[in-house]
């Protein structure tokens, strides 16, 4: 699983936390399908959007007071087992799928890769591993899949998936490791303003 980032599925939920406040999270981007919330994003340039590699955004940004870029951590960063995070999201609220009105949010803490890569049999890899606590807090639904997991004001990790069951105990939240793509996304970000000639980011 790599992030993808885009030019302007089935994913994973948020049930339980609290309604955000309005625009406590001004880089945080709703992706949509005939008018129907599918993804999450953050914004990480005017026309690009870094969001999970089954999720799609065709639009540009307009930055203002409330549309802000997201910031990004240094390359290679890792967060230590007990950081304790943020995560938002318009995914299901409840087991039966009801739908968010508004952005929800919540907190979840770093657990320790070795156990997560563990209990889902090697399939987290050092490049997709920032885990959830095993057991999540507040697990993660469908329509949270690719927005931001935030610390110190800083996106560390992109929703990646969950467990089929919902809070399933035997599989953690996995979140893609964003400090693992840096270098990347600014290649990709470049390459393209200088193919049509506008400043690099």
């Amino acid at each position: 699983m790599q992030p993808f980032l885009h030019p302007r599925g089935d994913g994973s939920r948020i049930i339980g936390g609290k309604a955000a406040a309005p625009h406590s999270w001004p880089f945080i981007a709703s992706i949509q399908m005939d008018g129907e919330h599918i993804c999450g994003g953050f914004l990480v340039w005017p026309m690009w959007v870094m969001t999970a590699a089954h999720c799609l955004l065709n639009r540009s940004a307009a930055l203002n007071e409330y549309v802000k870029l997201a910031h990004l951590p240094s390359p290679r960063v890792d967060l230590s087992p007990g950081t304790v995070c943020h995560v938002a999201g318009w995914g299901d609220i409840s087991s039966s799928g009801d739908q968010p009105a508004e952005l929800m949010e919540t907190s979840t803490t770093i657990a320790k890769r070795s156990l997560c890569r563990t209990l889902w049999r090697g399939r987290v890899s050092t490049n997709i591993a920032l885990p959830a606590p095993c057991p999540p807090a507040i697990p993660l639904r469908e329509g949270d899949s690719g927005g931001p997991l935030v610390f110190n004001k800083k996106v560390y990790g992109i929703v990646s998936f969950s467990g089929k069951r919902c809070g399933d105990r035997r599989y953690p939240d996995i979140y893609t490791k964003v400090s693992n793509y840096i270098d990347w996304a600014h290649r990709i970000v470049q390459r393209q303003h200088h193919q049509k000639g506008q400043p690099k980011p």
